[in-house]
């Protein structure tokens, strides 16, 4: 495929599926909200839900999306589970959801005494949930997965960090504004907006699609042959290290002030009052992706793997820093006044604060960016394949190591300088796992590129 035939469509259809999609999955969310404070399901049935039904969907559709995928192309699997997705949101929020909302006089709770008997009570909130909760990995995964067919590595050096930058401004700015003024009025209301908005937003990106849609051949002019099991290994590992990487500050936040609830949602209302900081983060996220774009179009893989470790080392300064913080704050009582270190941990809560919003603003889009493009200079046989194992299967596994490691360590919070060390221990190995498979990946797809 030529170059020329490639920039026929521009950038103008990218950002509008990806404008659409967001604006599609705060909706979803949202409503999904809104139908749980109907009448809520237990917390124990969220847990199942979030940490083994939902994996467990994601490894189903991951084999169903592979088999299509030996079967058809990707252009075609992309607009059919789009128009799946956009029969299944009408018939939901038009015809099933107001009969359920319908249903309750504003007083009736379903209470429930097992997991089954929950989710039969509240089968259509259930649904949902799900269906929300998959949204965001599918359609990373379909847009992703669809242009790194039709892009070559180049121009993918400039549209991804775009892209980026694109998406950060529209979550930080545009789409929370928007989203609450669609969802004003009653319950009702509310559902029938997100209905009508998210069926407009998934009839133009099946639209958007087909305006791009070319013959997807290797760029590459010859058959290259597959990486094998080895470098798919690397990818995961590095996937799961990106995962691991942005939420180990939270945990270690966690600790610092003693939360004993595995859950962020104190953490997050916490960070809501730096508001002028993540202002600044949002401008380096931009500055930072700008460049990027800049000098992977110079440097391609060279340029992949120095961002790779580039990135990896601030983000290491960021967290050693907070860990030696922690661990200062059990012996920095006895060099003040009365042993009184209120002031040092609310220093120590507002630094951890101020890292976590700089890793998950600044560096971790960043850290996608780079994800999605070391997908493009894979074989073609094998882009889409690849794709689907690690943003279906392994996408959340980082998080997942990180509430197992929190889980476990929990109830011994309070011996806190023993936790640091260990948390210290954890971030050095999965570093070290990285960055060997940063080195192992950029020299395996140096030549392609």
């Amino acid at each position: 495929m030529s170059e020329t035939k490639t920039n026929n469509w521009g950038i103008i259809p990218l950002l509008v599926i990806v404008f659409c999609n967001m604006l599609t999955y705060y909706l979803f969310r949202d409503a999904c909200r809104d139908l749980c404070s109907i009448s809520p399901m237990e917390d124990s049935t969220y847990s199942i839900f979030k940490f083994l039904l939902s994996p467990a969907i994601n490894i189903f559709l991951a084999g169903v999306l592979l088999y299509a995928s030996k079967r058809t192309s990707v252009y075609q699997i992309v607009q059919r589970t789009f128009l799946i997705i956009t029969i299944f949101t009408s018939t939901f929020l038009f015809i099933i959801a107001p009969s359920y909302i319908s249903s309750f006089d504003g007083n009736s709770a379903l209470t429930a005494s097992s997991f089954l008997a929950d989710v039969k009570a509240h089968w259509v909130h259930a649904i949902f949930y799900l269906f929300s909760t998959l949204w965001a990995p599918l359609t990373l995964l379909l847009f992703y997965g669809y242009f790194n067919n039709i892009v070559t590595f180049s121009r993918a050096c400039k549209l991804y960090p775009i892209l980026s930058i694109f998406s950060l401004l529209l979550s930080q700015f545009v789409i929370p504004d928007l989203t609450q003024w669609i969802l004003e009025g009653s319950l009702q209301d509310r559902v029938f907006n997100v209905g009508v908005i998210s069926t407009i937003c998934l009839l133009t990106t099946i639209y958007c699609f087909y305006r791009t849609n070319l013959k997807a051949v290797d760029e590459r002019g010859e058959k290259q042959r597959s990486f094998g099991a080895m470098f798919i290994l690397s990818l995961i590992l590095l996937t799961i290290t990106v995962g691991f990487t942005k939420h180990i500050s939270v945990i270690t936040w966690n600790f610092s002030i003693q939360i004993k609830d595995s859950l962020p949602s104190n953490y997050w209302d916490f960070l809501e009052g730096f508001s002028a900081l993540k202002n600044l983060s949002v401008l380096l996220a931009v500055v930072l992706l700008g460049f990027l774009s800049v000098y992977l179009k110079q440097n391609k893989m060279n340029g992949w793997r120095n961002f790779c470790y580039l990135s990896t080392g601030l983000i290491t300064l960021l967290v050693s820093t907070m860990i030696v913080l922690n661990l200062m704050s059990g012996s920095i009582g006895s060099f003040l006044v009365n042993g009184d270190t209120t002031l040092f941990d609310k220093l120590l809560t507002s630094v951890g604060g101020s890292y976590q919003i700089f890793i998950a603003t600044v560096f971790y889009p960043t850290l996608l960016c780079l994800k999605h493009l070391v997908f493009v200079p894979i074989p073609f046989q094998d882009r889409f394949r690849a794709k689907v194992i690690i943003d279906l299967v392994f996408h959340k596994a980082g998080y997942f190591l990180v509430v197992l490691l929190q889980s476990s360590l929990m109830p011994f919070s309070d011996f806190k300088t023993q936790l640091m060390f260990i948390l210290a221990f954890c971030f050095i190995v999965v570093l070290l796992i990285r960055v060997l498979c940063i080195n192992y990946v950029s020299k395996k797809l140096e030549p392609a590129a």
